[in-house]
């Protein structure tokens, strides 16, 4: 599958109870925002993506496909995570 045959699938495959952890697990280029919107990894901005992988590590969540993604994203443009 293309990464755009997979974000259309992503998108038309989620549902709208969706449980955010187990989509997570399984996704690593887009992500599911708490209003159910499936949004492409790529086209966030830089502070939304912190604010996901924050929110990801204080739910330990560190092992999912969508925190690879994130990180992914992050390293690419070249920023880093503050280490604490």
């Amino acid at each position: 599958m293309t990464e755009d045959e997979q974000l259309a699938w992503d998108i038309l495959s989620t549902p709208n109870n969706a449980d955010f952890k187990e989509y997570r697990r399984m996704h690593y280029a887009t992500w599911l925002t708490k209003e159910r919107k499936v949004l492409l990894i790529s086209d966030m901005e830089t502070g939304y993506i912190i604010n996901c992988i924050n929110m990801l590590e204080r739910l330990e969540q560190t092992d999912t496909k969508a925190y690879e993604g994130l990180i992914k994203e992050l390293r690419k443009r070249g920023s880093r995570i503050n280490e604490n």
